[in-house]
């Protein structure tokens, strides 16, 4: 329906309307600026602590006094965390509402990322870095399934590429802040940066009847139509777009009559379609974070490894960080017009393509377009997969079906664990390396000022 003026409000006359029809008609999110803010400000943090523990493992190893191989427990528990985290979270959030849910992964994120900051040894640090996975493991399922179930199905792609595309922005604004700090406190950056985890639960209040509201149609399913309608009718004056009068009564969707009382995970695994659908995603998901994070975030070694000089692999990995910043804006204008399945095959083989290209070895040139096209595929994948998983679940399980999916997805970053930040890992033992020493704990410190950058053998990396 075109608007005759965006700013001003009319209504439409007609005879009845349901909650999913009345968001699908606004021309915009009809949430307010804070929610807007704090819907952000959580992508954030779904991104940040994935990206930011590669860059602050160096500082941990050195201000724990141990190695990245004592770690990996650490980072292999967090996984683990994200996948059990995400049933018992995003069951929560189809079972007892989205505020529910969001709370509850705040709080977890919040509280074991306090607790991992003053870690005192590698098995603590362990046990904490699987409580903070716990928490992050529906962080970016549940975000933006709120983000699909409020806003018009018909800009839905569009907000969520717009969200992930400013929350990556400020990810890497915030890694290249990392850096000076590092430098500054090479033994307890980690704590800060790790830490930062916990403003989480600076995001708890923006959860309440104003803000962060409870999804109108997980409300509509849950015999709570009257709240529904009251927050539609706020969002329709937000939306400043086409209001439903006053003498038109909200209605349940006729299926909704149909529905069965299952609980949401007996509901999600009784059907063939949904649970192909889970499979089918989750592999794509764990194919993206391979990518994205397995692959992306070591990517000078790789490159190194293939035979690529240092100088070199660094500008390649640069100029790939561009493709990935133009991929996020190109998609905004696509998402919306393009199957979301297909842009998710294309970046899907771009990602393939572009990993063995990348580790091929045949030169300089083959490594730039590989770079590039696995920064692009990735750039591409994320906002289409996400809104995908937001959409091909049923409101009743999308909860617990897109955090099952996200979490389990997020086992693809196991590559961190055999490519690891400390590139003594990946190299040849010689004589004289410093920190070299029989026991693997040694002076880490050289790692964070950049010393010893001499190229990979390829053996060590593939």
């Amino acid at each position: 329906m075109t608007l005759e003026n965006s700013e001003s409000l009319r209504t439409d006359p007609v005879e009845t309307q349901t909650v999913e029809g009345a968001i699908d008609r606004m021309p915009r999110l009809g949430l307010s600026k804070l929610a807007v803010f704090g819907l952000v400000a959580a992508f954030c943090l779904g991104l940040y602590e994935s990206a930011i523990v590669p860059i602050a493992l160096p500082s941990m190893t050195a201000g724990l006094s141990t190695t990245a191989t004592a770690l990996a427990w650490a980072i292999s528990l967090n996984l683990v965390g994200f996948a059990i985290g995400a049933y018992v979270i995003g069951y929560f959030a189809d079972r007892f509402g989205r505020q529910v849910g969001l709370r509850l992964t705040f709080t977890v994120v919040g509280v074991g990322s306090l607790l991992s900051a003053v870690a005192w040894d590698a098995p603590s640090l362990t046990v904490f870095r699987f409580i903070a996975g716990c928490g992050m493991g529906a962080v970016l399922s549940l975000i933006t399934g709120y983000i699909g179930e409020m806003t018009p199905s018909a800009r839905r792609g569009a907000t969520i590429a717009k969200i992930s595309l400013v929350s990556t922005v400020v990810i890497v604004i915030i890694s290249l802040a990392a850096v000076p700090v590092i430098a500054a406190a090479p033994l307890l950056s980690w704590r800060i940066l790790i830490g930062l985890g916990a403003l989480s639960l600076l995001l708890l209040p923006f959860i309440n009847n104003r803000d962060i509201v409870e999804s109108p149609r997980w409300l509509v399913e849950h015999s709570g139509l009257e709240r529904a309608t009251a927050i539609v009718r706020k969002m329709e004056s937000r939306a400043r777009g086409v209001l439903t009068p006053d003498t038109t009564p909200f209605v349940e969707p006729e299926r909704l009559l149909k529905a069965g009382t299952q609980t949401p995970f007996a509901d999600l695994f009784s059907s063939r379609i949904l649970v192909g659908r889970l499979i089918i995603i989750t592999l794509v998901l764990f194919l993206f974070y391979v990518g994205f994070f397995g692959i992306s975030t070591y990517l000078v070694l790789f490159l190194q490894g293939a035979g690529i000089a240092p100088a070199e692999a660094l500008s390649i990995t640069a100029i790939s960080r561009v493709a990935s910043l133009a991929a996020a804006v190109f998609i905004i204008f696509v998402i919306d017009r393009i199957e979301r399945k297909l842009i998710i095959a294309i970046g899907t083989v771009m990602i393939i393509v572009g990993v063995i290209l990348v580790v091929a070895g045949i030169g300089s040139a083959a490594a730039m377009v590989g770079a590039c096209l696995l920064s692009f595929g990735t750039g591409s994948i994320a906002p289409a997969a996400y809104t995908y998983v937001a959409e091909i679940f049923p409101t009743r399980v999308r909860g617990t079906g897109a955090s099952l999916a996200d979490g389990f997805g997020h086992l693809g970053e196991q590559p961190l664990l055999h490519h690891p930040a400390d590139p003594r890992s990946l190299r040849p033992h010689r004589r004289g390396y410093r920190g070299d020493d029989r026991d693997g704990a040694g002076d880490h410190t050289h790692l964070l000022r950049g010393e010893d950058e001499q190229a990979l053998p390829r053996r060590d990396l593939l």
